[in-house]
């Protein structure tokens, strides 16, 4: 009996962690597990990157751009930016690489500065999802980007990955 009640205090203790996250406009830590090419976990929090489309999981490329995210993300440090509105159990987010973030940025992405850095400025602040698009391994989703990672898409990515109706500006 005391180990069931260890177990579920343990559960409750999870459950109010991965609340709490919810209810944030940010999350910061390292990445614990990648889902795919474009889902990873941070403090127990399930994200999926925002604003790109990225291959088939059962791909060879899918299966490429999900070694590329652990690779990018192995002993990281993320900040995320949580999106509204998602599946059940998957927030949308902005992820940056801590050491790279530029705090005016993340002031930018949370509306606190009037203007957004441009298009190619996403790469030095350590986008994660600009970064799978510069390597070729996903594209820009317009219609939820506005095009913030188009000047950054490859040739071999145009050609390779689909872009679903949704993606439509």
């Amino acid at each position: 009996m005391h180990k069931s009640l260890i177990k579920i205090a343990a559960f409750l203790l999870l459950g109010a962690t991965a609340s709490a996250a919810w209810a944030q406009s940010s999350i910061q830590g390292r990445v614990t597990r990648v889902e795919n090419a474009s889902l990873l976990h941070v403090q127990g929090v399930r994200l999926s990157l925002e604003g790109i489309v990225t291959p088939q999981d059962d791909s060879p490329l899918g299966r490429e751009a999900r070694g590329a995210l652990r690779g990018l993300t192995w002993e990281a440090r993320l900040i995320c930016v949580l999106g509204e509105g998602s599946a059940a159990e998957v927030r949308p987010a902005r992820c940056y690489f801590w050491d790279q973030t530029k705090p005016e940025a993340i002031r930018a992405e949370l509306g606190e500065a009037d203007k957004q850095p441009d298009h190619e400025a996403w790469l030095l602040y350590g986008d994660l999802a600009a970064r799978l698009v510069q390597l070729g391994l996903a594209r820009d989703c317009p219609a939820l980007t506005g095009g913030r990672y188009a000047s950054l898409e490859t040739k071999s990515a145009l050609q390779r990955i689909a872009l679903p109706e949704a993606c439509s500006p």
